[in-house]
C-alpha cells in the first residue's frame, strides 16, 4: 500500500524486516503468510528475491528518506495486524525499528491509532461488499 516509491533495496529490506516480524512471536497465521504475498506483489519482489539479513541496528542504511522510514513502519504495522491481533513482541520489535530509523515515539503511536482504524474500516467495507 505504500511501497510504490521505495527503491530496489528499500523492498527488500522491508521485506526482510515483514518476515521476521511475523516470525517473531512464534506463532505464524495464514492471514500473515498473505499479507507477506500480497506484500511481495506489491512490491514486484520474485519469491527468488535474495533479502538482507541486517541487523536492526543496521536498519537507517538503506532507507534513505524520512519518507520511506515512515513508509517502512506503516507497512510493519500493517502486517504485525494482519492477524487481528498486535503480539507484545511485534510491539517491542516495531519500535525497536522506528527507534533505529528515527521515528519518534509520538509519531509512531498515532500510525497504530491509525492502522487500527484502518483496519476497522476495511472490516466495515468488506460487510459491504460481501
Amino acid at each position: 500500500m505504500f511501497t510504490q516509491t521505495l527503491r530496489l533495496p528499500e523492498r527488500q529490506a522491508l521485506l526482510s524486516l515483514a518476515i521476521r516480524l511475523v516470525h517473531i512471536d512464534g506463532d505464524f497465521h495464514d492471514a500473515e503468510s498473505a499479507r507477506l504475498r500480497a506484500l511481495r506483489r506489491e512490491m514486484a519482489l520474485p519469491l527468488d528475491t535474495e533479502l538482507p539479513d541486517e541487523p536492526i541496528d543496521d536498519l537507517p542504511e538503506p532507507f534513505t528518506s524520512p519518507g520511506a522510514r515512515q513508509r517502512v513502519i506503516l507497512v510493519l504495522l500493517q502486517v504485525a495486524a494482519a492477524d487481528d491481533f498486535f503480539h507484545p513482541d511485534e510491539k517491542t520489535f516495531i519500535e525497536t525499528v522506528a527507534q533505529r530509523l528515527d521515528i519518534a515515539v509520538p509519531q509512531l503511536e498515532a500510525m497504530i491509532v491509525w492502522t487500527r482504524q484502518h483496519n476497522q474500516l476495511v472490516k466495515a467495507a468488506d460487510v459491504f461488499l460481501r
